[in-house]
């Protein structure tokens, strides 16, 4: 076989963001190959832009495999197509525009064609891929054939440093971490804080972890005057941006971690909890249900005093935190042998 050149594309490409290091872990299995590898992108974070190029400097070349990961609509996206080589692509869902709709039309405008340019690209790629079992299904809704699912690759090894605890709390610790953004409903953990400080205890916080984009300024004004309403202010942590070292200090450091997201086309910060002996508790949406596999605790319904009893059970019941810990485990040891990055390396090579 003639060494390729795989040339990644993607939208954003950003410290922390899932998708930037599953292009990293690929980037790394390309490089074991000794194939030329090569990640570009329209939107280009400071801590990695030695780490990728602009997109519009890219220039095909013999042997070019493009690896395109498809999230939100771009003009990236045109620049993609136009180009005369073997395409795949990856599906990483794109948020619902509605859930944006109340806070950002621009930014609701840009998923919603998002959504319309899976329609456009159906006969665009050689493969398709789709990083869970929901989005394999949402491809194959628009026409996709032969999809198959490739769980998005991630290194648990950058997991491994020392982790910073810059929040000093002293009490039970519950976690989410995320991007704020009106799909992932931060309002209903503060909305749970409120039961939970009310009929449980006082001594507690949730520590939401994540960084407020501009398209989000409204719907954080909105989460920010909900503490204030319900005096919450020592009972919930807004993080804001955090380092590497930081987002593993909180995870170190808390007891729980809860989702009430209610759309994720994966939800990684799941996996990272699982790794640091955190029971997950997540409202099953999206493709949670596929990410959690039958471990963790899922539900169905935002019943806040049943999610607040399972809390305490899991904090005062060994036996039955121990048992959550044993089915996490062991979803990671299921998802760790699938090993996403060999998988598309192998599929390179049959080509």
């Amino acid at each position: 076989m003639i060494k390729p050149r795989v040339c990644q594309f993607s939208t954003g490409f950003y410290p922390g963001d899932a998708i930037t290091q599953e292009m990293l872990t690929f980037d790394s299995y390309f490089k074991k190959m000794n194939w030329k590898s090569e990640i570009y992108s329209e939107h280009i974070g400071t801590a990695v832009k030695n780490k990728a190029i602009r997109f519009s400097n890219y220039k095909p070349d013999n042997n070019d495999i493009i690896i395109y990961h498809h999230s939100i609509n771009s003009s990236l996206v045109d620049f993609v197509v136009q180009q005369k080589v073997p395409k795949i692509l990856i599906y990483h869902n794109v948020t619902p525009s509605h859930f944006f709709e109340d806070y950002d039309l621009q930014f609701s405008y840009f998923l919603r064609r998002g959504k319309e340019q899976l329609l456009e690209l159906n006969k665009v790629f050689i493969k398709a891929f789709a990083d869970s079992e929901f989005n394999k299904q949402e491809l194959e809704v628009f026409g996709y054939k032969d999809v198959e699912v490739l769980p998005i690759a991630y290194n648990f090894d950058s997991l491994s440093i020392p982790g910073v605890n810059r929040n000093k709390f002293d009490g039970i610790k519950i976690l989410f971490v995320g991007r704020i953004t009106p799909n992932k409903r931060q309002e209903d953990l503060i909305r749970f804080a409120e039961i939970f400080r009310k009929y449980f205890r006082t001594n507690f916080q949730i520590q939401i972890v994540g960084y407020s984009s501009p398209s989000s300024k409204v719907y954080m004004e909105e989460l920010e005057s909900l503490v204030r309403f319900w005096d919450l202010e020592e009972h919930v942590h807004f993080s804001g941006y955090v380092t590497h070292p930081e987002l593993i200090g909180y995870y170190r450091n808390s007891n729980v971690f809860l989702s009430m997201s209610e759309h994720e086309g994966f939800c990684v910060p799941i996996l990272e909890a699982m790794h640091f002996q955190l029971p997950v508790l997540a409202y099953s949406a999206g493709a949670i249900p596929d990410t959690m596999g039958s471990s963790g605790l899922l539900f169905h319904e935002k019943n806040y005093p049943l999610i607040a009893e399972l809390i305490e059970e899991l904090l005062e019941n060994n036996i039955f935190r121990n048992s959550i810990l044993k089915k996490q485990n062991q979803r990671i040891e299921n998802y760790l042998k699938i090993n996403s990055g060999q998988k598309i390396v192998e599929f390179i090579q049959n080509l």
